[in-house]
C-alpha cells in the first residue's frame, strides 16, 4: 500500500464517504480510513437490516445532496423509485396519517383524519416549501460551500425572514391548539428530519424538515447499499485507497500530516498534505488535543452535546405480520415513555419481502428505533433491555399479531449493533439554534491543513446536513 497521499479522510459516516469520493473525483490521491465496516447493511439469521434505518431524503433522485454530487462529477447508481401507496405514516393511538409524494393528496389526507380544511394544510406546506427553497438556493451556491460568508449574510438580512417564521409558527400554534394530535405529528416530523432539538418556536430552517418527506422517495430493497457501494468504488479507484475495519492509533502534524493505524494485525504510518476528520469519530477530540493546540475548537465543543442517541431493536417477522398498506417508514406516537427515551416515538423501517435479498423466504426484516438521552455505551444491558421492552410493546400495539409472526429477535445483538455503529447513524445534537438564523454551523476553526466534516456542521438539516457537510469539507480543500 502507498504511504503518501494528498488527502487522508478518517470517519465511518456518510459525510466522510462523500468527502472522500469528491476528493477522489477531483483528482486528489485520497486515503479513506474507517474504523467500522463501510457497509450499509447487516445480516443476521438470514434477515438483512440497514445500519442507518432512517430516511435519506438528500440522496433521492433530485434531492439536494444527489444534485450537488452530480454537479461535481459524482453520479450515484441509478435507482428507480419504488411504487408504494404511502411514503411515511404517523400512527397515534386513535389516528393514522399518511404522507404521499403528492402534496394535494396529502392535504386531503390531513382533512380526512382531522377536522381541518385542506387549504389550511396546503398553505402551511406551501410556506414551508418557499422557506426550504430559499435556504437550498444559498446552500447549493459554490461560494457558500467553499466557506464564503457573503451569501450567508445576505440570507440573514433577507427582509421576509422574520415574517415567514412568525407566520409558520402561527399556523402551527393554531393547528396544535385545535388538534393536539397534529402538534405531535409536526414535532415528530421535525425530530425525524432535523438533527437539532426544538426550542419553543420552530426555526427558519424547519421549512426544510417539513418538506423533506416529499423529497425522501421510497427506496427499493438494497438501494442504500448500492449507494454506499457506488461511493466506495470511487474511493477505491486508481491511486486511491479505501480501508474499513482499521484502528487509528495516533495523529501528528509535522511537515506533513502523519496518521498511525493498524489493520489485521499490521501497523502502518501514512502521510498526507491535508486531513479530513469526522466530528462523529469518537477519538477525534483526544487525538486533536494531544496533537496540537486546538483550544478554540475545544471551547466550542464544550457547548455541544447530543440530544438523542439512536438505538434499534431488530426483528424478523413472517410476511403476514406486516400490513399490506404499511408505508415505507412509520412513526409510532404512543404515550408510554421510558425515562431514558428522548420522546414517545418509535421509528419503523420494514425491509423487503423475504426471498428478495432481504430475508428468508416468507420473512421480512423490521427495524424499530428510538432516541435515548444518553449513549448506549454508558448504559448497562439491563437498562437497554427495559428500553427494548417499551419498544416491543409499542410495536405490538401497531402489529397486534407480532408475537405469532415473530421469527427472530436477539436483544443482546441489537445492543451490540447500536453501541458499535453510533458513528454511522444520525444523532440529534443538543444545539439550540436561533429561531431566525437559517441553521447552526459548527465551523472549521482548525489549522489550515485540517478540515472537519460530519452532521454536526449542519445539524438542523438532518441527513441532508450530513451530505452537505461532506461536500463542503471537500470544497474547502479543492476550492470548487
Amino acid at each position: 500500500m502507498d504511504q503518501r497521499f494528498e488527502c487522508i479522510v478518517v470517519g465511518n459516516d456518510m459525510s466522510s464517504l462523500v468527502s472522500a469520493a469528491l476528493l477522489c473525483a477531483s483528482g486528489k490521491k485520497t486515503l479513506l480510513l474507517s474504523e467500522g465496516p463501510l457497509s450499509g447493511e447487516l445480516e443476521r439469521n438470514g434477515y438483512v437490516f440497514n445500519l442507518d434505518p432512517f430516511p435519506w431524503p438528500g440522496l433521492a433522485p433530485g434531492g439536494l445532496g444527489e444534485t450537488l454530487l452530480r454537479q461535481r462529477g459524482v453520479s450515484l447508481p441509478e435507482i428507480p423509485q419504488e411504487e408504494k401507496r404511502t411514503l411515511h405514516q404517523f400512527i397515534l393511538p386513535e389516528q393514522r396519517l399518511d404522507l404521499f409524494g403528492d402534496l394535494r393528496k396529502t392535504c386531503h389526507e390531513f382533512a380526512r383524519e382531522f377536522p381541518v380544511q385542506p387549504e389550511e394544510i396546503e398553505a402551511f406546506f406551501t410556506l414551508a416549501s418557499e422557506m426550504a427553497g430559499r435556504l437550498e438556493q444559498y446552500l447549493s451556491d459554490p461560494d457558500f460551500l467553499r466557506g464564503g460568508g457573503g451569501l450567508w449574510r445576505d440570507l440573514l438580512r433577507y427582509p421576509g425572514r422574520r415574517r415567514d417564521v412568525m407566520r409558520l409558527n402561527g399556523i402551527l400554534a393554531d393547528l396544535g391548539k385545535r388538534h393536539p394530535g397534529l402538534e405531535r405529528i409536526f414535532r415528530a416530523q421535525y425530530l425525524l428530519f432535523s438533527g437539532a432539538p426544538l426550542r419553543r418556536d420552530f426555526p427558519y430552517s424547519s421549512g426544510h424538515a417539513f418538506t423533506a418527506p416529499f423529497r425522501s422517495g421510497a427506496f427499493p430493497p438494497g438501494a442504500k447499499q448500492r449507494i454506499v457501494g457506488g461511493l466506495r468504488e470511487i474511493c477505491s479507484a486508481g491511486d486511491n485507497t479505501c480501508l474499513a475495519g482499521c484502528t487509528v492509533i495516533r495523529f501528528r502534524m509535522k511537515r506533513r500530516i502523519e496518521v498511525d493505524f493498524s489493520l489485521e494485525g499490521d501497523s502502518w504510518t501514512v502521510e498526507g498534505d491535508r486531513a479530513v476528520f469526522s466530528t462523529k469519530w469518537e477519538k477525534l477530540r483526544p487525538i486533536l488535543v494531544k496533537g496540537e493546540d486546538f483550544s478554540r475548537l475545544e471551547r466550542k465543543w464544550k457547548k455541544v452535546g447530543h440530544g438523542g442517541y439512536p438505538v434499534t431493536l431488530h426483528l424478523g417477522l413472517k410476511n403476514r405480520g406486516i400490513p399490506e398498506l404499511m408505508g415505507s417508514s412509520v412513526l409510532l406516537l404512543y404515550e408510554e415513555k421510558h425515562p431514558l427515551m428522548t420522546d414517545s416515538l418509535i421509528y419503523l423501517e420494514a425491509g423487503p419481502d423475504g426471498g428478495d435479498a432481504g430475508g428468508p423466504e416468507g420473512g421480512r426484516a423490521l427495524s424499530a428505533t428510538v432516541f435515548l438521552d444518553d449513549s448506549p455505551w454508558r448504559l448497562g444491558d439491563g437498562e437497554l433491555e427495559e428500553v427494548f421492552r417499551v419498544v416491543f410493546r409499542g410495536v405490538e400495539c401497531f402489529l397486534p399479531f407480532l408475537r405469532e409472526n415473530l421469527e427472530f429477535i436477539d436483544p443482546a445483538w441489537s445492543m451490540d449493533v447500536s453501541r458499535k455503529y453510533q458513528e454511522v447513524v444520525n444523532h440529534k445534537y443538543a444545539i439550540r439554534p436561533p429561531v431566525l438564523a437559517p441553521l447552526s454551523v459548527f465551523s472549521r476553526t482548525l489549522p489550515d491543513r485540517i478540515v472537519l466534516t460530519g452532521g454536526l456542521q449542519y445539524p438542523e438539516l438532518g441527513f441532508d446536513g450530513e451530505i452537505l457537510s461532506g461536500i463542503s469539507s471537500a470544497a474547502a480543500i479543492t476550492g470548487g
